[in-house]
Protein backbone atom coordinates (compact mmCIF):
# COMPACT_ATOMS: atom_id res chain seq x y z
CA UNK A 1 0.00 0.00 0.00
CA UNK A 2 1.95 2.58 1.09
CA UNK A 3 2.25 6.33 2.09
CA UNK A 4 3.36 9.99 2.47
CA UNK A 5 3.83 11.61 5.82
CA UNK A 6 3.67 14.97 5.66
CA UNK A 7 5.42 16.68 8.50
CA UNK A 8 3.25 19.68 10.47
CA UNK A 9 4.06 22.95 8.93
CA UNK A 10 4.63 26.16 11.52
CA UNK A 11 4.87 28.18 8.64
CA UNK A 12 4.34 29.12 4.89
CA UNK A 13 7.30 27.75 3.95
CA UNK A 14 7.12 24.01 5.49
CA UNK A 15 3.70 23.99 4.25
CA UNK A 16 3.78 24.83 0.44
CA UNK A 17 6.79 23.36 -0.71
CA UNK A 18 7.83 23.75 -3.86
CA UNK A 19 7.93 19.97 -5.57
CA UNK A 20 5.54 17.36 -6.77
CA UNK A 21 3.88 15.83 -3.66
CA UNK A 22 3.78 12.21 -4.71
CA UNK A 23 7.65 12.06 -6.35
CA UNK A 24 8.93 8.40 -5.85
CA UNK A 25 12.83 7.14 -6.12
CA UNK A 26 14.44 4.45 -8.08
CA UNK A 27 13.25 1.96 -5.12
CA UNK A 28 9.61 3.02 -5.75
CA UNK A 29 9.22 4.91 -2.14
CA UNK A 30 8.08 8.06 -2.24
CA UNK A 31 10.85 11.05 -1.82
CA UNK A 32 11.02 14.42 -1.48
CA UNK A 33 9.12 17.14 0.72
CA UNK A 34 7.29 18.63 -1.80
CA UNK A 35 3.21 19.34 -1.43
CA UNK A 36 2.56 20.29 -5.45
CA UNK A 37 0.04 19.00 -7.23
CA UNK A 38 -2.06 19.74 -10.87
CA UNK A 39 -5.26 21.02 -10.36
CA UNK A 40 -7.77 20.90 -12.38
CA UNK A 41 -10.98 22.22 -11.42
CA UNK A 42 -10.93 25.41 -8.66
CA UNK A 43 -12.70 27.94 -7.36
CA UNK A 44 -12.00 31.22 -6.43
CA UNK A 45 -9.06 33.51 -7.15
CA UNK A 46 -5.55 34.45 -6.03
CA UNK A 47 -5.14 33.85 -2.34
CA UNK A 48 -8.19 32.53 -2.00
CA UNK A 49 -8.31 29.72 -4.30
CA UNK A 50 -9.27 26.18 -3.22
CA UNK A 51 -9.07 23.23 -5.44
CA UNK A 52 -11.73 20.34 -5.61
CA UNK A 53 -9.84 18.25 -7.67
CA UNK A 54 -5.88 17.15 -8.39
CA UNK A 55 -4.93 14.87 -11.14
CA UNK A 56 -2.05 12.77 -9.90
CA UNK A 57 -0.97 12.61 -13.87
CA UNK A 58 0.99 15.75 -14.08
CA UNK A 59 4.04 15.72 -12.08
CA UNK A 60 5.64 19.10 -13.36
CA UNK A 61 4.65 22.38 -13.70
CA UNK A 62 5.05 22.43 -17.39
CA UNK A 63 2.96 19.43 -17.99
CA UNK A 64 0.39 20.52 -15.99
CA UNK A 65 -0.48 24.25 -17.51
CA UNK A 66 0.30 22.27 -20.97
CA UNK A 67 -2.91 20.73 -19.91
CA UNK A 68 -4.61 23.93 -18.50
CA UNK A 69 -4.20 22.79 -14.96
CA UNK A 70 -2.75 24.50 -12.36
CA UNK A 71 -0.03 23.48 -10.13
CA UNK A 72 -0.86 24.92 -6.48
CA UNK A 73 0.34 23.62 -3.42
CA UNK A 74 -2.26 20.87 -2.05
CA UNK A 75 -2.58 22.75 1.60
CA UNK A 76 -2.87 26.56 2.39
CA UNK A 77 -1.52 27.90 5.30
CA UNK A 78 -4.09 30.21 7.14
CA UNK A 79 -1.88 32.48 9.74
CA UNK A 80 -5.50 33.24 11.91
CA UNK A 81 -6.12 29.28 12.24
CA UNK A 82 -5.28 28.64 15.78
CA UNK A 83 -6.85 26.10 18.86
CA UNK A 84 -9.23 27.27 20.32
CA UNK A 85 -8.69 26.61 24.58
CA UNK A 86 -11.28 25.86 26.38
CA UNK A 87 -11.93 28.25 29.73
CA UNK A 88 -14.20 27.69 32.59
CA UNK A 89 -17.03 30.42 32.84
CA UNK A 90 -20.73 30.43 33.95
CA UNK A 91 -23.04 30.91 31.08
CA UNK A 92 -25.45 31.75 32.90
CA UNK A 93 -27.04 34.27 35.12
CA UNK A 94 -29.20 32.87 38.38
CA UNK A 95 -32.38 35.09 39.26
CA UNK A 96 -33.56 35.98 42.90
CA UNK A 97 -36.48 34.17 43.16
CA UNK A 98 -39.04 34.51 46.37
CA UNK A 99 -40.16 31.15 48.41
CA UNK A 100 -43.41 31.72 46.82
CA UNK A 101 -45.30 28.62 45.46
CA UNK A 102 -45.37 28.62 41.99
CA UNK A 103 -47.66 25.91 40.97
CA UNK A 104 -51.40 26.61 41.41
CA UNK A 105 -53.68 23.88 41.92
CA UNK A 106 -57.21 23.87 39.99
CA UNK A 107 -59.85 21.15 40.81
CA UNK A 108 -60.74 19.52 37.67
CA UNK A 109 -63.63 16.82 36.39
CA UNK A 110 -61.77 13.44 35.77
CA UNK A 111 -62.22 12.55 32.46
CA UNK A 112 -64.26 9.28 32.74
CA UNK A 113 -66.61 10.89 34.51
CA UNK A 114 -67.29 13.30 31.78
CA UNK A 115 -67.44 10.15 29.42
CA UNK A 116 -69.74 8.56 31.45
CA UNK A 117 -72.30 11.73 31.23
CA UNK A 118 -71.64 11.87 27.04
CA UNK A 119 -72.52 8.01 27.01
CA UNK A 120 -75.96 8.77 28.81
CA UNK A 121 -76.71 10.95 26.84
CA UNK A 122 -76.20 9.59 23.46
CA UNK A 123 -78.83 5.95 24.87
CA UNK A 124 -81.39 8.94 26.43
CA UNK A 125 -81.43 10.47 22.35
CA UNK A 126 -80.76 7.52 20.64
CA UNK A 127 -83.54 5.43 22.80
CA UNK A 128 -86.55 8.11 21.48
CA UNK A 129 -86.45 7.14 18.00
CA UNK A 130 -86.13 3.39 18.80
CA UNK A 131 -89.20 3.15 20.64
CA UNK A 132 -91.48 5.24 18.51
CA UNK A 133 -90.20 3.14 15.48
CA UNK A 134 -91.01 -0.24 17.71
CA UNK A 135 -94.67 1.10 18.52
CA UNK A 136 -94.86 1.81 14.81
CA UNK A 137 -94.09 -1.43 13.42
CA UNK A 138 -95.56 -3.61 16.58
CA UNK A 139 -98.85 -1.68 17.48
CA UNK A 140 -100.88 -3.05 14.20
CA UNK A 141 -99.79 -6.28 15.60
CA UNK A 142 -100.06 -5.79 19.00
CA UNK A 143 -103.68 -3.81 18.78
CA UNK A 144 -105.10 -6.82 16.56
CA UNK A 145 -104.14 -9.49 18.51
CA UNK A 146 -105.42 -7.75 21.92
CA UNK A 147 -108.50 -7.20 19.74
CA UNK A 148 -109.05 -10.83 19.06
CA UNK A 149 -108.33 -11.69 22.24
CA UNK A 150 -110.83 -8.99 23.85
CA UNK A 151 -113.31 -10.07 21.36
CA UNK A 152 -113.27 -6.34 20.17
CA UNK A 153 -112.56 -4.42 17.14
CA UNK A 154 -109.30 -3.19 17.29
CA UNK A 155 -108.58 1.10 17.46
CA UNK A 156 -105.69 1.66 14.94
CA UNK A 157 -103.31 4.00 16.77
CA UNK A 158 -100.56 6.28 15.02
CA UNK A 159 -97.70 6.62 16.53
CA UNK A 160 -96.63 9.90 18.11
CA UNK A 161 -93.25 11.41 17.01
CA UNK A 162 -91.13 13.86 19.73
CA UNK A 163 -89.00 16.49 18.45
CA UNK A 164 -85.49 16.37 19.30
CA UNK A 165 -83.44 19.47 20.35
CA UNK A 166 -82.35 21.35 17.98
CA UNK A 167 -85.03 19.72 15.47
CA UNK A 168 -87.22 21.81 13.31
CA UNK A 169 -90.71 20.94 12.78
CA UNK A 170 -92.07 20.71 9.92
Amino acid sequence: LGGKWFPFAWGPSECEVPGYAWAKNDKNQFSGAGTHMCCIRWWGNGESRECEMFSKQDDTAAKCSACGGEWMSMFKYRIYGQWISGEWQKNYKWQSRAVDPVNTWISMVPDYKIAELWESIVNVVKTKPLSNFIECRMSPTFGSLVGIATQEVPQPKLGTASLLPGQAAS
